[in-house]
């Protein structure tokens, strides 16, 4: 997989002891101590792709007294970096960044700005050696032969984790730092965990046991891993420490193995803070929305600088901003979905379990929290063929789950990728879970409405040529761009969005009314109770 190392490993390798004098740590770009499963050497991008900010810096004030980052925390930080000391350039930058900040008012007064050179700036500025200072400069991702007199402006958020870096006059700082400060924020953690495809081992939607040939999917055997797989996923966190993971709410039970759900009304911006906790460098790409190359989370040949691909236990803050051309068309609904994934290795990490979607809603037409006005119910379904034959964690479940030399070791494949053998088309079959939200056999829950109420569904498809589905309700229809059905296609990174006002209770299928993939689990049930009849006035009958 031919991909250039981008400038900034080039310029990062010239400065080899960076970091490790003058009391500055070293930059966060270890590789993974975890070794390639048989699915991902082939494939993984170098270590050298991945990058995490660090902002942690020891320094001095004006009088000599020691000061480290986190002397900041629980306000944003603007640092403005000068190599030497502040010239007539770098003290029109200030007053610019003083005048922007007033001009944001409450909004400003949650940013303390500080100035960091060799040299004393004013007596609220802090110093260090031109390695220390460089140290600054490369944490935040900053070459520092390439940073002029006015300095570099490098804003950190309230926890430490670099947000991006700034530019421009006054009018230009104002309006970037009043979308970063208002922005809808949302702390995401990539997990390593075990993931269940079938909790129940059965046939849920024809309430049967498995067929013989349903029983690969789920059955573990000492050749075969079974139901249970450990995945790397998305998971919400309440803050920026990363110690409190989100509870998910009622109305998302339904998302299985989806990350959470990111919300955005036209004119927002997004800013999602990413821990990598897993073993292996990922990343954060959206479809869709509007984004700088450093949030783009997938790294492009000839693209120099950060984009987006986090090393194992690295935190990267993400910057997404919404104009019109990412929320809903002339003949769209009040509001669209858009896909979210891992793009570090694209395929790998997909199936690996990094998938998640983001919801934007028509200017004006958004509740507080981003959800649509005029509907009281949303699904985000996800049909998926997870090919765990190209996890990056598929030696991992092997050892895991299968007995030592049961497992293929490698496919035995004819030039159409075809297995050759039976117990080896066995094997690779048994790996492909064809799931709605991560679940097969109708064990997806939480698909639960009332009847006369507005539901809007959400969906999506990714993977490979496979992933060709036709989703279909029985008992009701829905509509779509005008057009009333009860099937919709979608193909792999393509979304559908279908209006529903359920008039028919009771307990239906849904499902892709592909046969193969109907026929091994991808299926699920969806629940339509009756209405609530308002209360009558007391007295009354």
């Amino acid at each position: 997989m031919g991909i250039c190392l981008p400038a900034l490993g080039l310029w990062l390798a010239a400065l080899p002891a960076l970091g490790q004098t003058d009391g500055m740590p070293a930059m966060s770009m270890a590789p993974s101590d975890m070794a390639p499963s048989p699915a991902a050497a082939f494939s993984r991008p170098p270590s050298s792709m991945a990058w995490a900010a660090d902002t942690r810096f020891v320094l001095k004030n004006a009088k000599g007294d020691r000061v480290v980052d986190s002397d900041f925390r629980g306000r944003f930080l603007l640092l403005q970096v000068v190599r030497g000391g502040c010239g007539q350039p770098c003290r029109d930058q200030a007053s610019e960044v003083r005048s922007a900040l007033g001009d944001l008012g409450e909004l400003g007064r949650r940013v303390r700005f500080v100035q960091v050179g060799t040299q004393t700036v004013g007596p609220d500025g802090l110093k260090g050696s031109p390695t220390a200072v460089d140290g600054v400069l490369v944490g935040h991702g900053a070459a520092p032969k390439g940073v002029g007199p006015a300095g570099a402006l490098l804003l950190d958020d309230e926890y430490g984790a670099f947000v991006e870096a700034l530019r421009g006059p006054r009018p230009a700082l104002s309006a970037r730092l009043r979308k970063l400060l208002a922005a809808r924020v949302s702390y995401i953690g990539i997990d390593e965990e075990l993931w269940d495809y079938a909790p129940k081992p059965m046939d849920l939607m024809m309430d049967a046991p498995l067929s013989t040939h349903q029983q690969i999917y789920v059955d573990n055997r000492p050749q075969q891993i079974g139901s249970v797989y450990m995945k790397a996923v998305y998971n919400g966190y309440t803050d920026g420490t990363f110690r409190t993971r989100e509870v998910r709410q009622a109305k998302w039970a339904h998302l299985g193995i989806l990350g959470p759900v990111l919300r955005a009304e036209v004119g927002d911006t997004l800013r999602v803070v990413v821990r990598n906790n897993a073993r292996q460098p990922y990343s954060l790409h959206v479809h869709g929305l509007r984004y700088a190359a450093s949030s783009e989370g997938a790294v492009t040949a000839g693209s120099p600088g950060p984009r987006g691909v986090i090393p194992p236990g690295g935190t990267y803050t993400y910057v997404f901003d919404v104009p019109e051309r990412a929320g809903p068309g002339p003949n769209d609904p009040s509001s669209i979905v858009w896909p979210y994934h891992s793009h570090a290795d694209e395929g790998v990490d997909e199936n690996t379990g990094l998938v998640g979607a983001v919801i934007v809603t028509r200017k004006g037409m958004a509740r507080p929290d981003g959800s649509p006005k005029d509907v009281d119910r949303e699904f985000v379904t996800l049909f998926k063929i997870f090919d765990e034959n190209r996890s990056a964690l598929l030696q991992d479940n092997i050892d895991r789950f299968t007995e030592p030399g049961r497992a293929p070791a490698t496919p035995f494949l004819d030039e159409d990728d075809i297995p050759t053998d039976a117990e080896t088309a066995t094997w690779v079959e048994s790996n492909l879970k064809h799931a709605i939200n991560g679940y097969l056999f109708a064990n997806l829950p939480g698909l639960d409405m009332r009847m006369g109420e507005h539901v809007r569904w959400y969906v999506i498809s990714l993977g490979s040529e496979s992933d060709l589905h036709t989703p279909h309700w029985h008992g009701q229809t829905v509509t779509v761009g005008g057009r009333r059905t009860d099937v919709v296609e979608v193909t792999p990174a393509t979304s559908v969005v279908a209006d529903m006002v359920p008039d028919n209770p009771g307990t239906w299928m849904f499902h892709c009314h592909v046969t193969d993939h109907f026929e091994a689990g991808m299926t699920a049930l969806y629940r339509v109770a009756p209405a609530v009849r308002p209360s009558s006035p007391q007295g009354t009958r």
